[in-house]
């Protein structure tokens, strides 16, 4: 792949946000957003994975809010998209062709807390394992 061309993009809604974390994302088709995040990654050299963040104002317009050069907290959804972008940069380090562009499907993620209770007994024996 050349050395400033973009092979992917996800566009990821945060449809509920808790605290700054998206609890429920989507994955959705947004052709002007994916155009202007890569048009963007490659105006400012971006390299790697990059979490572009976009607004619409009250008239729908798509206003650029922040450039992150890393990964966000909603990769796991990117994955389970179809793009698994950690394995790509491994890929790439490794010295890897990456083949055309990678697409993706739509998909929804809720994010939620999940308890587990055990005796205490099986806590000190879950410490020492290895």
């Amino acid at each position: 792949s050349g050395a400033n061309e973009v092979l992917a993009t996800v566009v990821r809604e945060r449809n509920k946000v808790d605290s700054g974390i998206a609890v429920i994302s989507s994955t959705i088709r947004d052709v002007e957003l994916e155009t202007l995040a890569a048009n963007i990654a490659q105006a400012v050299g971006l390299r790697y994975v990059a979490n572009i963040q976009f607004k619409r104002d009250r008239h729908g317009q798509p206003k650029l809010l922040e450039i992150n050069p890393r990964f966000p907290g909603t990769m796991s959804l990117t994955v389970a998209a179809g793009v698994n972008m950690p394995e790509m940069c491994l890929h790439e380090a490794a010295g890897l062709a990456l083949d055309g562009h990678y697409p993706f499907k739509e998909i929804s993620m809720v994010r939620t807390w999940h308890e587990t209770f055990i005796e205490q007994g099986e806590l000190q024996l879950l410490a020492e394992a290895p």
